[in-house]
């Protein structure tokens, strides 16, 4: 209830019931009618908000038509309306998060990268537990990773893969990277822990045989055919149940089991091994 009147109060007990039961519902209806009208202001906000990003999608679907001279001015102007709307008061946080990611992502495009980072960051304090904050996180790695920037973008993967309210294809997409920046590098076990937890936890099947593929391709990359064959095996172990199902589902798993490029790899390697010990025992004196 809004605060009474400081006369009503200086009045106390001698002040007349009826009176004060009358004062007291005129605060009330004064409240309901701010409320009221507050929220007639926010669905007003809302509306627009949703009008300008309708406008914008129509601008910025047509930059595919503007030719080299017109498309700098062109994607430049959505930009900034895009940063227009996010700086409108009483713009949902959503909204906000949503103009900085798209902002940002046209930014790239103009190669202004610190600026679209600052966008990104923009979409990740103003998120809330938006799919747009999750965005902002894993495509700000991905910038810095396409920029060449090779820490600073491990660095916003890992920054991804333990932020909260990033959505769980997201955080997987991050800790792959992440740990194929750190084999990059040679932080071998790194990259291996962060492949076995992917092949563990993640809740997407094929998702889950890219990691085991990976794992099984960095052993093969050293030399270790059979540390390989345990992650393959390994992969078809996890899946087994799925072998023989006619579901959409196992046919997909099934086929990505097979497709591995490490299996490939591994076959390979062994015939290569095989035909070695042929032409060994073929001059060894009998």
């Amino acid at each position: 209830m809004a605060r009474l009147p400081l006369t009503l109060l200086m009045l106390g007990s001698a002040a007349d019931p009826s009176a004060c039961a009358g004062v007291v519902r005129g605060v009330d209806d004064c409240g309901v009618a701010d409320a009221a009208a507050s929220s007639a202001a926010s669905m007003e906000a809302g509306a627009a908000a949703r009008a300008e990003l309708e406008r914008l999608a129509v601008l910025r679907a047509g930059l595919r038509s503007k030719d080299s001279a017109e498309l700098p001015a062109a994607r430049r102007a959505v930009i900034e309306g895009y940063r227009d709307l996010a700086r409108k008061r009483g713009v949902e946080p959503a909204v906000v998060a949503e103009c900085a990611v798209r902002a940002a992502r046209l930014l790239i495009d103009e190669g202004r990268l610190d600026e679209a980072l600052a966008e990104y960051e923009r979409a990740i304090r103003h998120g809330a537990d938006s799919g747009w904050r999750s965005q902002a996180y894993l495509e700000a790695a991905h910038a810095l990773r396409r920029a060449k920037r090779w820490r600073p973008a491990e660095e916003a993967y890992d920054r991804a893969c333990g932020a909260p309210h990033v959505l769980g294809s997201d955080r997987d997409e991050a800790l792959d990277w992440r740990s194929r920046l750190q084999y990059q590098r040679g932080a071998v076990a790194s990259a291996r822990e962060g492949w076995r937890r992917l092949a563990r936890q993640s809740l997407d099947p094929l998702r889950r045989i890219e990691a085991w593929d990976r794992l099984a391709s960095q052993w093969l990359d050293a030399d270790d055919l059979e540390a390989a064959a345990g992650e393959l095996h390994a992969a078809r172990i996890a899946f087994a149940a799925h072998h023989g199902a006619s579901d959409e589902l196992s046919r997909r798993i099934v086929a990505a089991l097979d497709a591995m490029r490490s299996l490939t790899r591994a076959e390979r390697m062994v015939e290569r091994r095989w035909r070695a010990l042929q032409q060994r025992d073929s001059k060894s004196p009998r």
